[in-house]
């Protein structure tokens, strides 16, 4: 019978961001006190406290819809047409998935680790990621249209259309698989 329990060198691995983020703000705090005051620290403080408050509904929303989507998506069908096997075809839907996909980070990422989770390839999740990033259909609608006008708009997304694929491409090809995220898949 084998334990689903984390083990105590991935326990130790997961907190290394957080011991370092921690570690960087009490050092940042710190010299903010020392060069500028306790007035000034307490109004980082403050504004911080609104930008939490302000952020954290969208990234419990992220991460509620994480949750909905490892219900709602087949993890077949990510496996067989974004997984190892799939080539080519993995990083265009990963680029078509991106470019389409609305929302910030808050909900991109979430979505990336649901892919890597259901046995999506490392380059099919970086093309989603850069997809998103660079050809996002709702910016280019919404804001690049109106404001670049529709021939300048859509010659940035040309000249950006290739990104994607050769982010995911230089991924597979610089980025061993055995250094790959590991990723629980069930």
């Amino acid at each position: 019978m084998t334990s689903s329990a984390p083990s105590s060198a991935a326990k130790r691995r997961s907190r290394g961001p957080a011991i370092f983020a921690l570690s960087l703000m009490t050092v940042s705090g710190s010299l903010c006190w020392y060069l500028y005051g306790w007035e000034t620290v307490r109004q980082v403080l403050f504004e911080d406290w609104d930008l939490m408050v302000n952020v954290l509904p969208r990234m419990a929303l992220g991460v509620l819809m994480y949750g909905l989507l490892t219900v709602l998506v087949p993890r077949d069908w990510v496996a067989k047409h974004m997984g190892r096997d799939a080539g080519l075809k993995g990083l265009i839907i990963g680029t078509l998935a991106g470019a389409v996909t609305p929302g910030g980070p808050w909900v991109i990422y979430p979505v990336a680790a649901m892919l890597l989770r259901f046995g999506a390839e490392v380059g099919a999740v970086v093309a989603f990621i850069i997809s998103w990033s660079v050809l996002g259909m709702n910016r280019f609608l919404v804001w690049e249209v109106s404001f670049l006008g529709e021939h300048m708009a859509t010659l940035r997304i040309l000249a950006a259309l290739p990104l994607p694929i050769l982010g995911g491409l230089l991924i597979r090809q610089f980025w061993p698989e055995t250094r790959w995220p590991r990723v629980e898949r069930e």
